[in-house]
């Protein structure tokens, strides 16, 4: 049997200023998660790139 590392991914809501240059103002984890499956940590991140529409901002925690 092969072992499937698992990702979940913990979104992020990040406010930035609203200046010519945003500088990072507050972040903060949400409670929505996703957990993906996969051989290597690679094909996790290739699975939640795909789900995950552009511009979301997330966290990820390995076991």
């Amino acid at each position: 049997m092969t072992q499937q590392i698992k990702l979940t991914a913990i979104f992020v809501e990040r406010i930035y200023t609203k200046t010519k240059q945003p500088k990072l103002v507050s972040s903060t984890k949400t409670e929505h998660k996703q957990v993906f499956f996969g051989k290597s940590k690679s094909d996790c991140k290739k699975q939640a790139k795909e789900n995950f529409r552009t511009g979301v901002e997330w966290l990820h925690e390995w076991n």
